[in-house]
């Protein structure tokens, strides 16, 4: 997604906002560019900007975690879902409502919006496509002044997803996997819920993949910029991302995964099936 959309003239993406790669080594990493990190220009720039915005900035930690609260406890309660979206919403504003805790919100949004400036001047686009998948981020950003929130909702065949953490994790809780991947996109749907009308999508992987010019033809009538006449040769494009795994790669092959069909058991799939089934056809994952 971020690399396909960033392909466009208008939309600029690095990926994750909210990213923190402290294990870079500026002396050997490389940007997707090709460059090493400290020799990227676009990042010199990124950094010199953020820098003339008053905001010290460094791409090993971009500082732009909404983190309102610093006991790990009381953070996982803030970005988590309870399932009820009442009871996430009054969480919500009692956070925000908290003495210095609105004041520290204020400056962890401004900072997002600060690093959006720069990104854009730099990129000289419009839009910005941010992939982190920290849910929370749509209520604080939808709620400032300066950030224009639209929201992308991609999902996944959670068979899929689960295929994909079971190949890491040989003792993993399908059913407790797919709860939470329940939890997430209910969440999701609520926090977007606050968005104005009109600035919500959903997008099924499976349709990036396999009819990728029509879905990528909704994603820039959805933003109301320029459409999609071919899918785009992404690797012929400049592109500034330093998290994803794919980066330096060389195909721009689109290939939909669907290895879950063959690597989990029936009985697995049928304990997600189980779980899952309000969401499913939804969805359109019967």
């Amino acid at each position: 997604m971020a690399f396909l959309l960033n392909a466009h003239p208008h939309i600029a993406s690095i990926a994750e906002m909210d990213g923190i790669i402290e294990e870079i080594d500026p002396d050997t990493f490389k940007c997707s560019c090709g460059e090493l990190i400290r020799e990227c220009p676009f990042w010199n720039d990124v950094t010199a900007d953020m820098h003339a915005q008053g905001y010290p900035f460094s791409y090993k930690n971009f500082d732009t975690i909404i983190r309102l609260i610093d006991n790990d406890v009381l953070w996982k309660v803030q970005k988590g879902t309870s399932g009820i979206p009442a009871i996430d919403t009054i969480r919500n504003e009692l956070f925000t409502a908290t003495p210095g805790i609105s004041h520290r919100l204020r400056h962890q949004v401004e900072r997002n919006a600060a690093l959006a400036r720069s990104i854009l001047k730099i990129s000289g686009k419009e839009y910005l496509l941010d992939t982190s998948k920290d849910v929370s981020r749509i209520h604080y950003l939808n709620k400032h002044e300066a950030v224009d929130l639209y929201v992308i909702h991609l999902t996944r065949d959670p068979r899929g997803v689960i295929a994909s953490e079971y190949r890491r994790k040989p003792d993993l809780d399908v059913a407790r996997v797919a709860a939470q991947w329940m939890k997430v996109n209910q969440k999701i749907v609520t926090q977007s819920q606050q968005v104005p009308d009109g600035h919500y999508i959903h997008i099924r992987y499976e349709d990036l993949c396999t009819d990728t010019l029509a879905t990528l033809k909704r994603i820039a009538a959805f933003l109301g910029t320029q459409t999609f006449e071919t899918v785009p040769e992404f690797r012929a494009f400049p592109h500034h991302i330093i998290g994803a795994m794919m980066r330096l790669k060389s195909s721009s092959e689109i290939r939909l995964d669907e290895r879950w069909k063959t690597e989990l058991t029936a009985a697995q799939v049928q304990s997600i099936n189980d779980v899952i089934a309000p969401l499913a056809n939804q969805y359109d994952y019967r």
